[in-house]
């Protein structure tokens, strides 16, 4: 029965009610009715038409008012108290009159009024101070109760719409010790699993799926599927976005020797009491070709690369000195190598890794003071920015940092301004990139004393050495540079619309091979001005020798330090 925008059910047997996206479906036996009747639009703008506002609110609850509503009445109450006062009482005789309401005694009676009522005064207006405080917390536990039903509300048609059926389970990769789980509608799932257990939970794959349990959070005026618990009783495994996980494919290739069979007199083999003699030479050659190769998904998966090289010198010679007492230098270290949906960025773990061991070896830095985010995804570099903001708190105008990162940079197409790409991260949709400008923004705030930003990318479209990092784009795209703010100096890879490329012989970004190179040969003692005087010539000879192209590595400084930017120490 309609009435309006609104639907009656009158249901005279047993029927499940479905919700699924925006279309309510009743589902009897394996037919569906009613496909197109629309889930009754609401969002917090209709929260916020029920939603009391806080002077609605406050009119409502409040219990406490002022005796006086300003000094004046105040004032007007003592004049009239002291004006009853002084007057002749009826039983009152002249004399006695005289001799209470003298100039002195009025006087003492005025002070004494005064003080009574303004302290009445004052104390009801703190009465109503502390009862405005209360019930401001009660306000907010009020909108957030009512926010809550909202959000449960989607929750509840999120839960019903949700399709388990969509759930695809795909082969296991034992080196990574990981299930792909394939899935239109909710994106594909890459979902730790020991080895040992791994049998089990394919085995029991169909049961797991059918009890596959989401959970969804507030997100905006929505609801966002947060997380994907499996369960293999007793075993639960959890897939959320702090799940860190690798998928390969394994591609065998049994590439053996063609099989020699050596002759052999068939007539001699009885079979049923039958000479076996088939058509053939006296000597048989069998070619065996087994390839075995196991399917791709929508996720695109790595490729490990297993070099025959040694380590590079750099890897396995760090010098060693004595840890660094009281200072106020931390390091921030970001390297992305391993993309979910793009290519990898080859070495950049490598990159990472080993820079963290220079600074705490070779400068000195306490290792606590080193954090590093080996393919972080979106919400590991909130946590990474969320850490240099609280050094910031702790340490204020003392705080030395340094903040490296080694990864995919990407234009946005729209702005050209630079972003950095997470592991998890879409380049078509920046709002699931870090944005540069932003960054150096939030940096430049912090009221530190130094910081240092070193960038092993290039935002011009390209991947680390040759090729583009999206098919459908053929041409380099020149970024706008982000402005270093504050005290805030960047040494770059690259600039323009150049790429920057990896040394494959060192297993490095050639930018931060050089890096690591000059903090070995310094043995850590390094200025930035030698520092970027140093990978400018050594970076742009080594790559036009290894790759034939330009790679000129860019200095930026904020125009607060121009001038004693050069002598400052990479750690402080």
């Amino acid at each position: 029965i309609r009435r309006g925008k609104e639907y009656s059910f009158i249901l005279t047997f047993p029927t499940p009610i479905l919700w699924y996206e925006k279309q309510l479906v009743l589902r009897v036996g394996r037919d569906n009715f009613l496909k197109d009747i629309p889930i009754p639009e609401f969002n917090l703008s209709d929260i916020d038409k029920q939603l009391q506002t806080w002077d609605q609110f406050y009119k409502v609850n409040r219990k406490e008012f002022p005796i006086y509503k300003n000094a004046e009445e105040v004032k007007e109450a003592i004049i009239q108290e002291v004006e009853n006062w002084q007057k002749k009482g009826e039983f009152e005789t002249i004399n006695a009159w005289h001799e209470r309401v003298t100039d002195n005694s009025r006087q003492q009676y005025i002070h004494k009024i005064s003080s009574e009522l303004s302290a009445k005064h004052e104390s009801q207006i703190e009465k109503i101070k502390n009862e405005q405080l209360k019930l401001s917390e009660d306000y907010e536990k009020y909108r957030q109760s009512m926010f809550n039903m909202y959000y449960q509300k989607k929750i509840f048609y999120r839960l019903n719409a949700f399709d388990r059926t969509d759930f695809e389970l795909m082969p296991y990769d034992a080196e990574n010790e990981t299930f792909l789980i394939h899935s239109f509608l909710y994106g594909d799932v890459l979902l730790p699993v020991p080895l040992k257990e791994a049998p089990s939970f394919k085995q029991n794959w169909e049961a797991i799926r059918q009890n596959i349990k989401p959970e969804y959070v507030p997100n905006g005026q929505e609801v966002a599927l947060n997380k994907l618990i499996f369960k293999n009783f007793p075993k639960e495994y959890v897939f959320d976005n702090k799940t860190i996980a690798n998928y390969a494919i394994t591609d065998v290739n049994y590439n053996f020797a063609p099989v020699e069979i050596a002759e052999i007199n068939f007539a001699d083999i009885k079979v049923d009491g039958f000479s076996a003699i088939p058509n053939i030479e006296a000597s048989t050659v069998v070619g065996v070709n087994n390839n075995v190769g196991l399917a791709s998904s929508t996720i695109i998966p790595m490729v490990n690369k297993i070099s025959a090289s040694d380590k590079s010198d750099i890897d396995i010679s760090i010098p060693k000195n004595k840890e660094l007492k009281n200072t106020t230098t931390f390091a921030v270290i970001i390297a992305n190598e391993k993309y979910n949906g793009v290519s990898t960025v080859p070495y950049a773990e490598n990159d990472g890794i080993v820079l963290s061991k220079y600074l705490i070896k070779t400068t000195g830095l306490p290792e606590d003071h080193v954090k590093v985010y080996n393919n972080a995804t979106f919400g590991n570099m909130a946590a990474a920015l969320k850490h240099i903001n609280n050094l910031s708190m702790a340490y204020g105008d003392e705080l030395n940092l340094i903040l490296y990162y080694a990864g995919h940079g990407v234009p946005n197409e729209q702005t050209k301004q630079c972003m950095l790409l997470p592991v998890d991260g879409d380049a078509t949709i920046p709002e699931t990139c870090y944005n540069v400008d932003k960054i150096y923004d939030t940096l430049g705030k912090l009221n530190a004393n130094s910081i240092v930003v070193i960038m092993d990318a290039c935002f011009s479209g390209s991947v680390r050495g040759d090729g583009m990092l999206f098919a459908s784009r053929s041409v380099k795209i020149k970024s706008n540079n982000a402005e270093p703010k504050g005290k805030m100096v960047v040494i770059s890879a690259s600039q323009g619309d150049e790429t920057a490329f990896p040394f494959e012989k060192e297993q490095h970004g050639m930018f931060t091979y050089f890096l690591l190179k000059f903090l070995q040969e310094k043995n850590g003692n390094v200025t930035l001005g030698d520092l970027s005087e140093y990978l400018m010539d050594q970076v742009k000879r080594q790559s036009v020798v290894s790759n034939g192209k330009l790679q000129t590595p860019m200095v930026q400084i904020s125009p607060e330090i121009e001038a004693d930017w050069r002598s400052w120490k990479l750690v402080q």
